[in-house]
């Protein structure tokens, strides 16, 4: 496990500058990459919906660089569902906002030392985009440690969910295990940008976990809801429709847990890459990142 308070043979610099609603832009640069990390802001008046809160949300990044959220529909969409729990009600929003924070600081600094170390095994040429949303979802508290993200494909940028506290802290091993997690995500999407079925998800995630193991030194929740056994058990159905685009089969896999366990496929990717790993054991993250889901498949003894 890397010490996060080691030498770096590069220094960082902070930028920090307000822009917006008090909204706040972080430029994290080293000699090997740049991250930049936008904070939305939680709402601060009250509204008669779910969209009027979210608007609020979105626009406080309107003035950010790295951000296009301002009269984006499809952008708050894809947040919307992190950000707000089906059941929860206007007044649950209302009282949240004004008696919690975002951890901007601590967030900062764990994001700045998880990258250094990313950085140090894949490279990532353009900047990397962090937009970091309070998310008021219950499911991302209980069972998530009130830390998710979510990485759009091709995009050089990854939405981190974090829900807020009046104490200003966060759980920093899960926040680290989700940026190495998702900075992982942003490598893949770059050498695999077509979609060619539900065992392209199996391998990302397997690969994402792996990584952020190999960064943090801990294992994802996810990757072992179901141990070894189980999740070839299920690979051994799963297998007969990996090259599937259903998105319910999809969503049922990773998210929902109704036709399988909860967080199957991300069980199943976790043991399946592990076991590559565990064969290739000299080959660099590098070329790893490159290699087709299928042959990762071929060459971990699952096929």
């Amino acid at each position: 496990m890397w010490e996060t308070n080691h030498l770096s043979p590069f220094l960082f610099c902070m930028i920090i500058r307000y822009m917006g609603k008090k909204s706040t832009t972080v430029v994290n640069k080293s000699k090997k990459g740049k991250i930049n990390i936008s904070f939305a802001e939680l709402p601060k008046s009250e509204h008669r919906d779910r969209w009027g809160f979210l608007d609020e949300i979105t626009n406080s990044l309107a003035n950010q660089d790295c951000s296009k959220f301002k009269n984006n529909i499809k952008n708050k969409e894809i947040v919307e569902p992190y950000i707000f729990d089906e059941t929860i009600n206007i007044s649950e929003i209302i009282k949240i906002s004004k008696k919690n924070k975002i951890p901007r600081s601590q967030i900062n600094k764990v994001v700045n030392d998880v990258s250094k170390q990313c950085f140090e095994y894949l490279n990532f040429s353009k900047p990397i985009n962090i937009v970091v949303f309070p998310t008021l979802s219950s499911f991302i508290k209980r069972k998530l440690s009130g830390v998710s993200a979510y990485t759009p494909t091709s995009q050089h940028i990854f939405y981190l969910f974090v829900y807020p506290n009046s104490i200003q802290k966060i759980n920093e091993n899960k926040l680290k295990q989700v940026v190495g997690h998702e900075f992982n995500h942003l490598v893949f999407d770059r050498y695999h940008q077509q979609w060619n079925g539900i065992l392209d998800n199996i391998i990302a995630e397997g690969l994402a976990q792996n990584f952020s193991f190999k960064i943090t030194g801990r294992t994802e929740k996810q990757a072992v809801a179901l141990t070894k056994k189980e999740s070839l058990k299920q690979w051994a159905k799963i297998k007969k429709i990996a090259s599937s685009k259903n998105l319910r089969v999809f969503e049922d896999l990773f998210y929902n847990g109704e036709q399988y366990p909860l967080w199957t496929g991300y069980s199943v990717g976790y043991w399946m890459v592990k076991d590559f790993l565990k064969i290739h054991k000299t080959m660099k993250w590098n070329e790893i990142m490159k290699l087709s889901p299928s042959i990762i498949l071929k060459k971990s003894g699952w096929e």
